[in-house]
């Protein structure tokens, strides 16, 4: 039958006229190696009708709890692990110096033993990403393989990638009890930029008219993208990063002191990210 290691601690007050601080200390262990076993939570019972309070292990498997009692208590506390092994460890300490020391070695599972990498990620419009590991508790190492020649370490990390596109992003995990493993997901990226400047007609802010951004490469053919200047302010959201031919229809104003001498638009533009564009 399997059963919870379990502790009782029976703690005796000397006669005091103050409370003191009692403080069980210990470390925890697996059985198949005798390695430490960190973020293990274990219970503490003052008695059977309380809820617990918990310790988590360190990294190397160690915990620590206080306790605070006042002149005449004595109160059993129990300890529970909840492991599975098959052997009940029952304690008994009488401590009047405060501290005590109870040390666990425990059984774990077959898929403790094992590595399950897992991962989640999120990718904004800048093109930087963010992984954090998912795996479990029994990990040594977090290392990431981000696709495009960089390499990463740590259960959580970002990175910037300086080109859109289709990466292979690789979680690798090692186990603390030998394991390794490896689980890749295919990572779109594509980044998108804000553009937004003034056009001039000569030393005059046009007053009205249209912008067109056209894809140089398929200038021809591709649907342009249109936006709408007033006062000569364009502005444009989420703009995918390339190379752009520009152009800047305005509406005519035969009233306007600017006609019939028209030239072509002068435009200052202020760019973000690695946006270019050309004027025509």
């Amino acid at each position: 039958m399997q059963k919870s290691i379990i502790a009782i601690l029976s703690i005796l007050i000397t006669s005091s006229s103050f409370a003191y601080n009692f403080t069980i200390k210990g470390k925890i262990t697996e059985t198949r190696f005798g390695l430490a076993v960190p973020n293990q939570t274990i219970y503490f019972y003052k008695n059977q009708t309380q809820r617990p309070e918990e310790a988590i292990t360190n990294a190397d498997g160690e915990y620590s709890i206080s306790f605070t009692f006042a002149k005449g208590e004595s109160i059993p506390i129990l300890i529970n692990t909840l492991s599975k092994c098959d052997i009940d460890y029952t304690r008994t300490v009488y401590s009047f110096s405060g501290k005590s020391k109870v040390n666990f070695e425990i059984c774990l599972s077959d898929k403790d033993y094992k590595c399950n990498p897992a991962f989640e990620y999120t990718v904004d419009n800048q093109r930087n990403i963010e992984l954090k590991s998912n795996s479990k508790k029994y990990v040594s190492a977090y290392s990431w393989d981000l696709g495009n020649g960089a390499y990463l370490s740590g259960k959580e990390v970002s990175h910037h990638y300086r080109v859109d596109g289709n990466y292979q992003v690789c979680s690798i995990i090692r186990g603390l009890y030998g394991c390794q493993a490896k689980l890749c997901k295919q990572v779109t990226v594509k980044g998108t930029q804000k553009i937004g400047g003034k056009i001039y007609l000569k030393n005059t802010p046009m007053p009205s008219g249209t912008v067109y951004l056209y894809k140089k490469d398929r200038a021809k053919f591709s649907t342009p993208i249109i936006t709408d200047a007033k006062d000569g302010n364009y502005n444009y959201e989420d703009i995918a990063s390339g190379e752009y031919i520009f152009y800047a229809i305005y509406e005519f104003d035969y009233e306007h002191f600017y006609f019939p001498n028209l030239s072509p638009p002068i435009v200052e533009a202020e760019f973000f990210g690695k946006m270019r564009l050309i004027t025509m």
